[in-house]
């Protein structure tokens, strides 16, 4: 079935709107890491080299949830989240470790 002009356009505005949530999500919690980062006296040319990485890196797992819901038609993210546990595991020790389910409290 043909999407009406006024779906479209209603999907379009969605989007814009969803993307700029987005981009402001991702500068506030940009900006309070680099806060934080800063007050245990990380250099600005470490900050600029973990904001640069952060991008990158969320970037890259945000096109991975988004693969998995809309390509793969997984709405329980179930590649995407064991991708991220798995990531994670490499970085923290195991008494560190919180699986995803629990990290996000179910959601």
């Amino acid at each position: 079935m043909k999407q009406s002009g006024y779906l479209k356009r209603l999907e379009m505005a969605t989007q814009q709107h969803d993307m700029k949530v987005r981009n402001h999500q991702r500068t506030f919690v940009l900006d309070i890491v680099t806060i934080t980062l800063g007050k245990i006296g990380m250099n600005p040319d470490d900050l600029e080299r973990f904001r640069d990485e952060y991008m990158r890196t969320e970037q890259e797992y945000c096109d991975e949830i988004n693969e998995d819901f809309y390509g793969n038609g997984d709405k329980k993210l179930s590649y995407a989240k064991d991708r991220i546990d798995r990531a994670i595991q490499q970085y923290v020790t195991a008494d560190m470790f919180v699986p995803y389910e629990k990290r996000y409290g179910g959601n």
